[in-house]
């Protein structure tokens, strides 16, 4: 283990630290075969360098009160494994990187660990996220918003070839200060779930990333109780995940079958790293690039944050409403000028740095932050419209009489409330975004349906609705051959025409014996003759009468 963290970035320079990060990685160019990065992230005073210390044995500085952070960029530290002959495989060596705290920016703030994010979150292959327990379901307390922009840099990365896209990384939600009396762990786990997954579904580039955490993620999840008033509970629980990081005897190691091992070699991940920072175009601002391209990103940096602090006066009615749960006329159409108007707001204020990389990625952010916090309106007000469509079916409901239609109505009533619904859910969206009510409409049909189930069955148990006799089908297969019944003696002589007849001159030798043995008797008595394959007909007092011919 190397004695004390090494601070690899700066974030108030915004400078990547290369002999820093050549000296940390000194000991795994020795020789190391497997080894696995592991990045610890979490919004403010959440404690993650204090669970890293009690977990890993580690010297990471922690704050001293709850007001202070103690991270600015990233420290890092060497977590050698030990190599046990008697082991298959070894203790995996760990570089454990503390990266700086998510900034919760309810203000409009910029989150000032982005840089430092970023980088470990492409780089690392094992994630310890930290959430707090109460924030699952706000976005920007969790840090779940950075998270998304750093996941879609890591898939930017393996799309140009840097990464490496064979395997997915591991994902360690650690939920703190959990108490089991509130929230279960399902509970809080299918929340979790939930909002990743929805933030990446408002993404405005869909077709750059994923779509579920589950496509670029292994995830697991850990339940941590308050460090301070349940301390003995804390530590049993930080003892069992340390045995999933370093017992390969574990049932629940997380590095069986050479799982989650960088796919770098050991000798090159120092210029890895390096490349990867230079790719993201962190440090391009402040060192390599030119004198107006650092002050429009500083410019563009505060013409956007006063453009966000326009927006969040403009939007505190909206807040109110959806939190009162009340449904916000023409949302749709208002949401998109305002769009519009605080775009254009932020194009005026940066007009003289318009054409820099600055200008067009803030421009970008802006957007995106703007889109996110109206997405999460829309959210609520698609929930308080499934409601209101579900009263309309019901009072529709209440006034369709029994009869034998009954179920017909039904139908058209649910069609009703349906259409109602998507055509209200579709004003509501704003234009170019894409936002989808699926999974709403689903649900409002299923209840829909549910519901007037149950109402037709109580109406039959009750003796008020017979539903009609269904008519029985009947279903008949004929096999279509030419000849099922043999051949058809009206069509005989047709038939002769296109068979070819066969002639066996012993069929008339055996037929004139039969004929001496009855002594003629059978030929009077039926007046037919045997003598041929087509018989003449006779009569004593008659001519002989041959087919197709009268005489």
């Amino acid at each position: 283990m190397s004695k004390a963290p090494i601070s690899l970035v700066n974030t108030k320079k915004l400078t990547l630290i290369k002999s820093n990060l050549s000296k940390l990685f000194t000991n795994l160019e020795d020789g190391a075969s497997d080894y696995t990065i592991v990045a610890s992230l979490g919004c403010r005073n959440i404690g993650k360098s204090t669970l890293l210390n009690v977990v890993f044995g580690t010297g990471f500085e922690v704050g001293t009160d709850r007001f202070s952070t103690t991270t600015n960029g990233i420290d890092g530290m060497l977590l050698e494994g030990s190599d046990i002959v008697v082991l298959d495989k070894p203790q995996r060596d760990l570089v454990l990187f503390d990266v700086e705290a998510f900034d919760s920016g309810f203000h409009g703030g910029r989150p000032s660990g982005e840089s430092s994010v970023r980088l470990a979150t492409a780089v690392s292959d094992v994630v310890m996220l930290h959430v707090h327990s109460r924030d699952v379901g706000r976005w920007e307390a969790t840090g779940l918003s950075l998270f998304k922009n750093a996941i879609e840099d890591v898939m930017k990365l393996r799309s140009l070839g840097v990464l490496s896209s064979h395997s997915k990384k591991l994902l360690v939600v650690v939920f703190r200060d959990a108490e089991s009396e509130e929230t279960s762990r399902e509970d809080l786990i299918t929340a979790f779930i939930e909002d990743c997954n929805t933030l990446l579904g408002a993404r405005q580039e869909a077709s750059v990333g994923i779509k579920k955490i589950s496509d670029l993620f292994d995830l697991e999840f850990v339940v941590f109780p308050h460090y301070v008033f349940q301390k003995q509970s804390f530590e049993r629980t930080a003892a069992s995940l340390r045995d999933r990081f370093r017992e390969p005897t574990s049932d629940d190691y997380f590095f069986m079958e050479d799982k989650y091992s960088n796919p770098t070699p050991a000798m090159e991940i120092s210029l890895h790293i390096t490349q990867v920072w230079e790719k993201l175009g962190i440090e391009s601002y402040l060192v390599t690039a030119p004198e107006h391209e650092m002050n429009a990103t500083y410019h563009c940096d505060n013409c956007c944050e006063q453009a966000m602090t326009t927006y969040f006066s403009r939007v505190r009615e909206w807040k109110r409403k959806t939190e009162e749960g009340r449904i916000i006329q023409n949302f749709g159409k208002e949401s998109t000028e305002l769009s519009n108007e605080i775009l254009a707001l932020y194009d005026n204020e940066a007009a003289q740095y318009k054409g820099t990389k600055a200008f067009e990625r803030k421009r970008k952010s802006l957007l995106e932050r703007v889109q996110l916090d109206l997405y999460t309106m829309y959210s609520k007000l698609l929930h308080k419209l499934k409601e209101v469509s579900f009263d309309i079916f019901r009072e529709s409901l209440s006034h369709i009489q029994i009869s034998d239609n009954v179920e017909k109505d039904v139908n058209k009533a649910i069609k009703a409330a349906d259409k109602y619904f998507c055509s209200r859910a579709e004003l509501l969206k704003c234009k170019g975004t894409s936002w989808q009510f699926d999974s709403e409409r689903k649900e409002l049909l299923s209840v829909m349906r549910e519901n007037a189930t149950e109402r037709l069955q109580l109406a039959r148990i009750q003796g008020a609705y017979v539903p009609p006799a269904r008519m029985p089908i009947t279903l008949s297969l004929n096999y279509l051959h030419p000849n099922p019944f043999g051949k058809d003696s009206r069509y005989e002589d047709f038939q002769m025409e296109k068979e070819k007849v066969k002639f066996d001159p012993g069929n008339t030798r055996r037929g004139g014996i039969m004929e001496a043995m009855l002594g003629g008797k059978d030929k009077v008595r039926n007046g037919v003759s045997r003598t041929g394959s087509s018989g003449s007909i006779k009569s004593p007092d008659t001519q002989v009468i041959k087919p197709g011919k009268i005489q």
